[in-house]
């Protein structure tokens, strides 16, 4: 029967959603983090696969299936109280180690629990094959409730609540004398934790933030407003962007604004909660444009930030749309001045607006001798070599498109580029602010505060730092300032490692290429030999690869919809669900003989080949390239598991095992170090490798 099947792939599903996307607001949107996240959960599902137990088939899936349907409320609850029993300050990074640990550890527990129970639910099927594309047509019911959910407003504990009863449910369907009161339990315990969630959510919040007012999720995230003493703060995904009485809003607009000798057109990218829209208007330009990617968010935060009125001025026209999206379209413009509010470079989804296709859109929007301007969080006094790598990367990406680049710096680092010279003299500038009185708020911009920023020695030093540095521009598919973050966020957690982080330009140069081809190639010819010789060592290998070539260009996939859209939050369970629409599809077709594993390992080496040349995609082709690559890898797994002496728990875990491995090179080396079409390529060898073996 294949109930037991779809049941233990959807709620495997649901509950992995409900992880990562807690992950994301965690550690503060990090998608890498959540690759980290999908590949721990592979890890996990592997080792409880590998598992050997004597419990009976059909009461040890019982068991399992009710401890996965209660596994997800303790972990989201650990997740939301982690960064209070670690001290984190709200709203800052965590360090690099907890980063990690914390991705790599939540996961686990409920993967063990789903990887456990494939194996006994697949013992009375009539092939693994079968068994395996039951639970990935499982997987697809799982995404598409948790994708669901999140368009209706479900929160994620609500949404844990759900699992539970469909655990309890699942349970009861399968019969079982001593199970029927456990079960109902475990769904009454759900619809508690259901009706309770929106509750639960805000008591959850105050863990961390203990004045906080409001939360909530939204397709593109977690907003969290806290109010203490008449001051309001705003978190999105646990990090801080703006609060009522800071003075970063005027910083950035007023410095800006001075670099254009009359801006009367501006764009606002972002930032309307942080008060920059309400900053700009005090000028009185002729045109302020405001693009917002989650009008719903603004509606529902602004007014516990002082309504929306006072952030939004009436003279605004607000755009509800992908800031690259606005961009990249034929109408608007053009203006004088683009404010490009958004975080440090830590993450593909900030990293979006830093790139050099992004500062090209923006370019071919802006009026003769107009100014964009951006942000990245630095340092007053002392730059690490890291720190400088990141800015150079992206003023790198700058100099693609503009001929003056002007790079000011302090605690948050301004980076100008204009067409036309940029005029660097304080004076000139400071003579401005005097000339626009409507300008100058009381708090802090004044004319001795431009002279300072502008005339310092630092600005020249670090502009002689950059010029010499070796440094990639930051593209979109070869994020370089990520990695520059990463590697600043090491050297501050281990000091000793800085020196040996690399210039991702090096890893083609001197000894390390080689030696990493030379590995490559005597593995390769290790697994050759060892699958020539043991007709059960091919079929585990077949598994692997089919997991690691998946897993490899899910990853890309994944971060390629994230700098084509900006919007992985929502639709991580949707493309989660085509993938796996394609991995049963696969593995219902397939079946033994070498012909049909080499199809399938040439198949996943072309959509690879797709993925490296094109650009990153959208939703569409996005869903395409997933259920392809899903197919392929099923195809290879059904190929590996026809096999003679194939045992399901042994390749299930090979099958996830390669899955983890992909995640892991992937996220935290590959895609930040090598790019988007480096890590297909791989993904494409290793495609190949499985041609090979076959």
């Amino acid at each position: 029967m294949p109930g037991p099947l779809l049941a233990i792939g959807a709620l495997s599903l649901l509950v992995q959603v409900l992880v990562v996307r807690e992950i994301l607001v965690t550690l503060g949107g990090d998608e890498v983090g959540a690759l980290l996240a999908l590949g721990a959960w592979l890890l996990g599902g592997g080792a409880g696969a590998a598992l050997r137990t004597r419990i009976a088939p059909e009461r040890g899936v019982r068991v399992l299936l009710l401890a996965l349907g209660l596994a997800a409320p303790p972990v989201l609850v650990g997740l939301r109280v982690i960064r209070r029993v670690l001290a984190a300050v709200p709203g800052e990074a965590l360090p690099l180690g907890q980063h990690l640990g914390i991705a790599w550890m939540a996961p686990l527990l409920p993967a063990l629990l789903a990887g456990a129970a494939f194996p006994l639910a697949a013992a009375s099927a009539r092939s693994l094959k079968g068994a395996y594309a039951w639970e990935s047509a499982g997987g697809i019911l799982g995404s598409a409730v948790a994708t669901g959910a999140l368009v209706l407003g479900v929160g994620n504990l609500s949404l844990a609540g759900l699992a539970a009863v469909l655990s309890g449910i699942a349970v009861h369907a399968t019969g079982g004398r001593g199970f029927r009161c456990a079960s109902g339990g475990v769904a009454l315990a759900g619809v508690a934790l259901l009706a309770a969630g929106p509750r639960l959510d805000l008591a959850s919040a105050r863990w961390e933030h203990p004045d906080a007012v409001a939360v909530g999720d939204t397709p593109t995230g977690r907003f969290l407003v806290s109010r203490s003493k008449g001051q309001a703060a705003l978190f999105v995904d646990g990090a801080l962007v703006g609060e009522s009485e800071g003075t970063a809003a005027e910083e950035f607009v007023v410095l800006a604004s001075l670099l254009h000798p009359d801006p009367r057109r501006v764009l606002v990218l972002g930032g309307t909660l942080e008060g920059l829209a309400a900053q700009v208007a005090l000028a009185d330009p002729e045109v302020l444009d405001v693009v917002e990617q989650d009008p719903t968010r603004l509606v529902r935060a602004a007014p516990l930030l002082g309504g929306l009125d006072g952030l939004l001025p009436p003279s605004a026209r607000l755009h509800g749309t992908d800031p690259r999206r606005f961009l990249e379209a034929p109408s608007g413009g053009p203006w004088d001045l683009v404010l490009l509010a958004t975080r440090e470079p830590s993450s593909v989804l900030e990293n979006r607006l830093f790139t050099r296709e992004a500062f090209a859109a923006v370019r071919d929007r802006l009026a003769p001798g107009g100014v964009v301007a951006l942000r990245i969080p630095g340092a007053e006094n002392f730059w690490t070599p890291e720190q400088v790598r990141r800015v150079a990367s992206v003023v790198h990406a700058l100099e693609a498109s503009f001929p003056s680049v002007l790079v000011v710096p302090g605690p948050t680092t301004l980076l100008a580029a204009r067409s036309l010279p940029i005029d660097r003299d304080p004076e000139s500038v400071a003579r401005r602010l005097e000339e626009r009185p409507r300008l100058r708020p009381p708090r802090l911009a004044s004319a001795p505060w431009v002279r300072y920023k502008l005339g310092n020695d630092r600005v020249a030093e670090i502009r002689s730092r950059i010029a010499t540095v070796s440094a990639s521009p930051d593209t979109d598919r070869r994020p370089v300032a990520v990695w520059a973050s990463w590697a600043v966020a090491l050297g501050r957690a281990v000091p000793w490692i800085a020196p040996f982080t690399l210039d991702p330009r090096a890893l083609g140069a001197g000894p390390f290429g080689p030696i990493a081809a030379a590995l490559g190639l005597l593995t390769v010819a290790v697994a050759m030999f060892a699958a020539r010789r043991h007709a059960r060592t091919r079929a585990v290998l077949l598994a692997t690869t089919a997991g690691l070539s998946g897993m490899l260009l899910e990853s890309v996939v994944l971060i390629g919809f994230q700098v084509a859209s900006g919007v992985l939050y929502l639709q991580v369970g949707l493309l989660l669900m085509a993938y796996l629409a394609g991995l049963a599809a696969g593995s219902a077709a397939g079946g033994g003989g070498a012909c049909r594993a080499r199809l399938a390992a040439a198949g996943i080496a072309v959509v690879a080949l797709v993925v490296a040349l094109g650009p990153p995609p959208g939703l569409g082709i996005s869903l395409v390239l997933l259920a392809s690559a899903g197919a392929g890898s099923g195809l290879l797994f059904a190929a590996a598991a026809s096999g003679p002496g194939a045992r399901p728990g042994r390749l299930y875990a090979a099958d996830l095992l390669g899955g983890a491995a992909g995640a892991l090179a992937g996220g935290l080396l590959l895609v930040p170090m090598a790019g988007l079409p480096a890590t297909a390529a791989v993904a494409g060898l290793v495609a190949l490798v499985a041609l090979a073996i076959a």
